[in-house]
Parts: C-alpha cells; sequence; structure tokens
C-alpha cells in the first residue's frame, strides 16, 4: 500500500489505463457502423418479408450499376475504354455477372437497335452508358472499396464513371457514420475539456476527469462486447 501510494499515486494508474484499454477496444470491439441494403427497412414490414422471399427463392445477388458518360459514347476510344473497365470489374473475385456495352450486345450498334439494350445500357440522351454488375459478397466494403480504385485509375474528363446501388449507398452511409462518430466524440471531448478548465482552473483536475470519463466509456464498450 506504502508503494502504491507514494511511488505511483493512483491518478497515474488511471492515466495508464486509457492508452491499455484503447489497444483493447481496437482489438476486441468492432465499432464499425453496421449497414446493409436493408438499413432503412424493418425486417416485421410485410414489403421486406416479400423481397426477402424472393430473393431466397431466386438469389441473384447485389446489383451495382457504375454510370460512364462521355460527349460520344459510339467513338472507338469510348468502347475500348468501357471494353477494359468491365473486364477490370469482372476479374474481381465476387462479380458473379456483368453487361455493359462490351459484354453483351454484339456492339454499339446492336445495342442501340435493341429495345433490351438500349433501355438498360443507354441514357435517354445518349451521353452515358451502363455498367450493370452483380456480386455475391455482403462485404460492400471491400467491394466498393475495389471498384473506387479502379474507376480513379480509369476516370478521365471525358470519361466520368459514377456509382449507383444499393451496396454502394450504404457503404457511403457506413463511411459518414463513422466520420460523424469521431467527428462528434472528438468535440464533446474538447468542449467538455474547455468547460471543465474554466470552472476548475486546473489542468490536472481537468485531465483527470478527462481520463476518467474516457475509462468508463472503454470499460462499458468492453463489457458490452463480453456480454453480448
Amino acid at each position: 500500500m506504502f508503494f502504491l501510494q507514494h511511488r505511483f499515486p493512483r491518478h497515474w494508474l488511471m492515466l495508464a489505463l486509457v492508452p491499455t484499454l484503447f489497444a483493447l477496444v481496437s482489438v476486441f470491439v468492432d465499432l464499425k457502423p453496421q449497414v446493409d441494403e436493408n438499413f432503412f427497412f424493418s425486417s416485421s414490414d410485410p414489403q421486406f418479408q416479400s423481397s426477402a422471399k424472393i430473393d431466397r427463392m431466386f438469389p441473384s445477388g447485389s446489383q451495382l450499376i457504375l454510370s460512364v458518360s462521355s460527349e460520344n459514347i459510339s467513338s472507338p476510344r469510348y468502347l475500348d475504354r468501357i471494353a477494359q473497365l468491365t473486364d477490370r470489374i469482372q476479374s474481381l473475385d465476387t462479380v458473379t455477372s456483368i453487361h455493359s456495352l462490351s459484354n453483351g450486345p454484339k456492339d454499339f450498334s446492336d445495342a442501340e437497335k435493341s429495345p433490351f439494350w438500349r433501355r438498360l445500357l443507354i441514357a435517354e440522351n445518349g451521353r452515358s452508358s451502363n455498367i450493370i454488375l452483380f456480386t455475391s459478397t455482403e462485404d460492400s466494403e471491400s467491394l466498393i472499396r475495389r471498384l473506387e480504385a479502379i474507376a480513379g485509375k480509369m476516370d478521365e474528363k471525358d470519361f466520368r464513371i459514377h456509382a449507383a446501388g444499393a451496396p454502394y449507398v450504404a457503404e457511403m452511409i457506413r463511411r459518414n457514420l463513422r466520420q460523424d462518430f469521431f467527428t462528434f466524440s472528438l468535440t464533446a471531448i474538447l468542449m467538455f475539456g474547455v468547460a471543465m478548465g474554466a470552472i476548475f482552473q486546473s489542468a490536472k483536475l481537468t485531465v483527470g476527469m478527462l481520463a476518467t470519463c474516457t475509462v468508463s466509456v472503454l470499460l462499458t464498450l468492453l463489457a458490452q462486447a463480453v456480454f453480448r
């Protein structure tokens, strides 16, 4: 007891707990927001249940659409780049099927003449075409990250790539939630520290309160992960 009181004061123990608990939380607690395609729907909703039943009977995977715009979508250069983009996306192991101007219709003329391909692949204004792909993975984070890497390398002034689809929207929501979580958490800590510092006029007391609150939050997260 004498050693703890004189050699290692208890307030230092609280400060030492903060990085230790941070490390434990980062390893054992999943802080990623859980967002999927059904984020806005209740599992008890009749329409959701009907859709889920159809998906079980006719599994098709999640659908993503890439819209690629250009001044002239019938030019050889545009069609060649569409073929390259299609091949790169098709090489992803989680992509089960893909349709584009280079993978489906015989050529651009066939896509224009066919009511099916024209409606599916060519925009009404004739300034963009679609790449439609289906994926078997539920890990939208990894898929979207890889698609963004491919699109980032091929995106140009006259070859603009835009994504849409439930997995993409879910991933954007998840990213925004994560960013908001860290932004608001950091803001709350700073505001609390400033307020306590102004009230008590003591740096040691302010740091101690921040450390105590942080330890309480981290212990709560760990306990929730253990007893979940």
